[in-house]
């Protein structure tokens, strides 16, 4: 598509962007409004491409020593948690949308770009990513 991937510690982020050695970048709304990137990146398009997670990790001995009856209401809490974060998330982009307008950003909405082609032209690299994904791993994010 054009583009060249720049890498940057987060702590390096604002000042990579003030300095234009990136010109570009994808984060949450929230994301430019907490680094500041509106001052700076005055286009924003709503692509919807980009996805947030909030990881619960544990260990796999810890896990494995769960009752089924524990499992079962750990999976359930997960899923009610995760409906819960995308809702959170949702209210949040809306919130910070309105501000970044009001702010005077250029925004391009999902009507007004080819999403379409943007889907066809990242489907290899979408599908290779799920391709290399662990089976179960594929089967999670398919039933959240």
């Amino acid at each position: 598509m054009g583009f060249k991937p720049v890498v940057t510690d987060v702590k390096e982020f604002r000042e990579a962007i003030a300095s234009g050695r990136i010109d570009a970048q994808e984060n949450p709304l929230t994301n430019m409004l907490n680094f500041g990137i509106e001052q700076h990146h005055r286009h924003l398009s709503l692509t919807s491409h980009l996805f947030g997670v909030a990881l619960l990790a544990c260990g796999r001995e810890w896990h494995d020593g769960l009752g089924l009856a524990q499992r079962n209401a750990l999976l359930a809490a997960v899923r009610e948690a995760t409906r819960l974060q995308h809702r959170l998330a949702t209210n949040e982009d809306a919130l910070a949308l309105k501000v970044l307008e009001a702010a005077g950003l250029s925004v391009l909405r999902p009507h007004q770009i080819d999403l379409e082609g943007f889907l066809e032209a990242t489907a290899p690299v979408r599908e290779g990513i799920i391709d290399r994904a662990p089976t179960a791993l594929s089967a999670a994010y398919s039933n959240v």
